[in-house]
C-alpha cells in the first residue's frame, strides 16, 4: 500500500498518495476525511471510552485502586468529580474528539496497511500521539511541520534543507530543527510544575482568586429555613423574560411544573448553581431577591456560592493540597493508566493536562469549593421529603444526591431538562462502574426521561431499568405545545439561523455563499439571516458575499411562516421550533467536532457537511415532524403524581 497523507490545518500537500484530511470534511468524492469513518466507529469507540474512564479509576497502583488515592479525610473519593469521570466533551475539550479520530485511524491502518504515515501539522500533541501508534503497529511516521516564512529562509541561508515528505524508516514524530528544544524546554516545564511547592502555590492562588472574584459577590450567609419539603436544584438565571418583568420566577428548565408547585403542599427550597460569569452575580441576586418578594412564605431561593463561609473555604483549600500532594505521587503511573482498551492508542499526551486539572488545578479547586457548599446547604436546609434536580447528571447534582441520602431523604430524583444526543457521555455509564457502591451513592433513585428516545438511549447504555422513568418534558415545552403545525404551502424562502459560537456561525453562512455560487435554485433569490443577538454577523456577511443576503431581527418564531426553510447552525435550539412547526430544517453539520444537534432524532432533519450537500437538500426538501420527540401528556399527570408524593 502507498503513502498515507493525512493533513491537519493545512493545505492539501502534492505529492503521492493517499490523502486523509483530519481537521475537516472532504468536498469530493476523490479524498477522503476522517470525519466521515469516524461517524461508522462512533457507537464501538464511545463503548470503549467508557470502559476506559471505568478502567482508568479502577487502575491498580500498589494494590489499591487509583480512586482510593484521591480519597479525602471523610472517606469521599474526588475520583469521581474529576473531569475525566464527568466524561461530557464541555469539560474534556477538543483532545477527545481527537482520540475519537485517532482510534478510528487504528482500525484504518489495520485495514490499509500503508507503507508509512506522513502527518501535515504543526500540533505535537497529535503527532506524538499518532507516531506511537504507528509504532505500535510497526508503521514508519513521519510529520512534516513546514516552518514559518521568515524561519524557513533563515534555515536555507544558512544550508539547512526543510523536512521533506518521503518514505522513511525512522519513526519520529517531529522534524522541525526547532523540535528538540521545544520538546526539552516542555519537559523542564512539566517538571517544575509538577513540584509539590509550586503546586500548592497554585492551588492557594487559584482559592484566594475564587474567593476574591466570585464568593465576594454573594451575600455573607444564605436565607434558608430548616423544614422538610421539596428541595428543587436548578441553573439560575435561564428565566422567562416576561414573568422576570412582573418580578415572577419561571425557569424555562422547569416551565408549567411553576404552576404545580403551589399544590404541592410542601414547602419549596430551590438551590441555584450560578450559570452566568462572575460579573453578572450582583444583577442575578437582587434578581433573586425580587422574585423573593412574591413567592410564598415557605419558599426559599439559595445560590451554592453563598453557602461557602470561610471557615469551609479553608477546609476545601487543605482538601485540595491533600488531593494535589497525592496526586503527585501519580504521575509515574499515568501513562500505563490511559491504555485504551482492546487498542494499541495510549492516550496520555492528549489526557495528560486534563488530569492535571482535574487534581492539581482550578477544576480540583471548584469541586473542592462545591463539596463544601453543597455540604453546608444541606446541613442547613436538613433531609427532604423529595430532591428533584433539572439533570443533566453533573457533578453538582451528584453531589446534592449524596449529602441528602447521607441525611435520610427518601426520594431523589433526577429530571431531564434537555436531550439526550449520542455525544452526551456523562448519561452514558460503563456496566462495570454500577458494581461500585460509592457511585451508586452519588446517583439519583430514579432518572426520569422526557421522551421515550432518550429512555431508549440511557436504557441501552446500561443505566438499570428500574432506575429510569417518564415525565413530561419541561425545557422547549413551549416550542413542542405552542408551536402549531403551519400549512403546507411551496417553498419560497430561505431562513438562515445563526448560533451564539463565532465558528459555528461563520462555517454555516461559509456553506451558504459557496452553494449559492454553486447554484442557482429559486430559494437562493430569497434568502433572510437571523443572527444570535449576541453575535452580530455582519462582518462575515461582508467577507463571504458581493452582495449579502438581507438580515432579520426580532422573534425568529415570526420569521418561520409558511413556505419557509430553515437553515441552521446544529448548535442553536432553533432546528427543534422549526420541526415543531413541520418546516423544512437542513442543519450544517459540526465539523471536527461531536455532533451535538438537539434535532437527533426527528424525522425529515437533514444534515449538510459541504455547500454541495446543501444544493442537493434543497431540490430534495421534506418537512419534518417532531409531534411526538417530547412526552407532552396534557396536563401533566406525571408531574403531578411525582410532586404529591406517589410512587409510580
Amino acid at each position: 500500500m502507498e503513502c498515507l497523507h493525512i493533513v491537519d490545518e493545512m493545505p492539501q500537500p502534492q505529492c503521492v498518495g493517499k490523502i486523509l484530511l483530519w481537521d475537516r470534511f472532504s468536498e469530493n468524492d476523490h479524498i477522503d476525511s476522517i470525519l466521515d469513518h469516524q461517524e461508522d466507529y462512533a457507537d464501538e469507540t464511545r463503548e470503549e471510552f467508557l470502559r476506559f474512564v471505568h478502567n482508568f479509576g479502577e487502575y491498580s497502583i500498589d494494590g489499591s485502586p487509583l480512586r482510593n488515592h484521591l480519597r479525602l479525610p471523610d472517606g469521599f473519593s474526588l475520583w469521581w468529580l474529576t473531569q475525566i469521570f464527568e466524561r461530557h466533551p464541555a469539560f474534556l475539550g477538543p483532545n477527545l474528539f481527537e482520540i475519537f479520530k485517532l482510534r478510528t485511524l487504528e482500525h484504518l491502518l489495520l485495514d490499509i496497511q500503508p507503507s508509512f504515515v506522513c502527518l501535515h501539522s504543526t500540533n505535537v500533541q497529535l503527532a506524538k500521539t499518532m507516531s506511537e501508534l504507528c509504532k505500535s503497529l510497526d508503521i514508519p511516521f513521519e510529520q512534516r511541520a513546514p516552518a514559518p516564512a521568515a524561519e524557513e529562509h533563515e534555515l536555507q541561508a544558512c544550508g539547512h534543507t526543510l523536512p521533506s515528505c518521503k518514505n522513511s524508516a525512522a519513526s519520529t514524530y517531529s522534524t522541525h530543527p526547532l523540535a528538540a528544544w521545544r520538546r526539552i524546554l516542555a519537559r523542564f516545564r512539566r517538571s517544575a510544575m509538577a513540584n509539590r511547592a509550586i503546586n500548592a502555590f497554585q492551588v492557594t492562588r487559584q482559592a484566594w482568586r475564587w474567593w476574591r472574584d466570585v464568593r465576594s459577590l454573594f451575600p455573607a450567609a444564605p436565607t434558608v429555613v430548616r423544614q422538610p419539603g421539596l428541595l428543587l436544584g436548578t441553573w439560575f438565571p435561564n428565566v422567562d423574560a416576561k414573568a422576570a418583568k412582573q418580578e415572577r420566577f419561571r425557569s424555562k428548565y422547569w416551565e408549567d411544573v411553576h404552576d404545580i408547585l403551589p399544590n404541592c403542599g410542601n414547602p419549596v427550597h430551590w438551590f441555584f448553581i450560578h450559570g452566568d460569569p462572575p460579573d453578572k452575580a450582583p444583577e442575578n441576586i437582587r434578581l433573586r431577591d425580587a422574585f423573593m418578594q412574591n413567592e410564598p412564605g415557605d419558599t426559599d431561593m439559595t445560590f451554592l456560592e453563598e453557602c461557602i463561609t470561610l471557615r469551609g473555604a479553608v477546609r476545601a483549600w487543605l482538601s485540595a493540597m491533600l488531593v494535589a500532594w497525592k496526586a503527585r505521587g501519580l504521575l509515574q503511573h499515568l501513562p500505563a493508566t490511559m491504555q485504551w482498551p482492546n487498542s494499541h492508542l495510549n492516550v496520555y499526551p492528549l489526557l495528560a493536562g486534563i488530569w492535571k486539572d482535574s487534581t492539581q488545578g482550578v477544576h480540583l479547586m471548584r469541586m473542592c469549593f462545591a463539596l463544601e457548599g453543597i455540604q453546608h446547604y444541606c446541613a442547613l436546609v436538613g433531609p427532604q421529603h423529595t430532591v428533584i434536580t433539572s439533570s443533566e447528571l453533573q457533578f453538582w447534582e451528584r453531589l446534592l444526591f449524596r449529602e441528602q441520602r447521607n441525611l435520610g431523604c427518601k426520594h431523589i430524583y433526577a429530571a431531564q431538562h434537555s436531550v439526550i444526543r449520542s455525544a452526551d457521555f456523562r448519561f452514558f455509564i460503563s456496566p462495570a462502574t454500577w458494581d461500585i457502591a460509592e457511585f451508586c451513592a452519588l446517583m439519583p433513585d430514579k432518572f426520569f426521561c422526557n421522551s421515550d428516545g432518550a429512555y431508549q438511549a440511557m436504557r441501552k447504555s446500561g443505566f438499570p431499568e428500574q432506575s429510569l422513568g417518564m415525565l413530561e418534558a419541561t425545557r422547549f415545552i413551549c416550542s413542542a405545545t405552542s408551536a402549531p403545525t403551519l400549512p403546507a404551502v411551496p417553498y419560497s424562502r430561505i431562513l438562515v439561523a445563526t448560533s451564539y459560537f463565532k465558528q459555528e456561525a461563520l462555517r454555516t453562512l461559509t456553506l451558504l455563499a459557496q452553494a449559492m455560487r454553486l447554484s442557482n435554485h429559486p430559494l437562493m433569490d430569497n434568502v433572510r439571516i437571523k443572527p444570535h443577538p449576541y453575535l452580530p454577523v455582519d462582518s462575515m456577511l461582508r467577507q463571504l458575499f458581493i452582495v449579502p443576503p438581507s438580515l432579520v431581527s426580532g422573534a425568529i418564531e415570526d420569521h418561520m411562516t409558511p413556505g419557509t426553510v430553515v437553515l441552521a447552525d446544529s448548535a442553536t435550539s432553533v432546528g427543534l421550533l422549526a420541526c415543531c412547526k413541520g418546516l423544512p430544517l437542513i442543519e450544517c453539520a459540526s465539523e471536527n467536532n461531536f455532533d451535538m444537534s438537539i434535532t437527533q432524532g426527528v424525522p425529515g432533519r437533514v444534515t449538510v457537511k459541504n455547500a454541495h450537500e446543501l444544493v442537493r437538500a434543497l431540490h430534495t426538501i421534506k418537512p419534518t415532524q417532531a409531534n411526538s420527540f417530547f412526552c407532552t401528556t396534557p396536563g401533566m399527570p406525571r408531574w403531578h403524581n411525582l410532586l404529591s408524593g406517589q410512587n409510580f
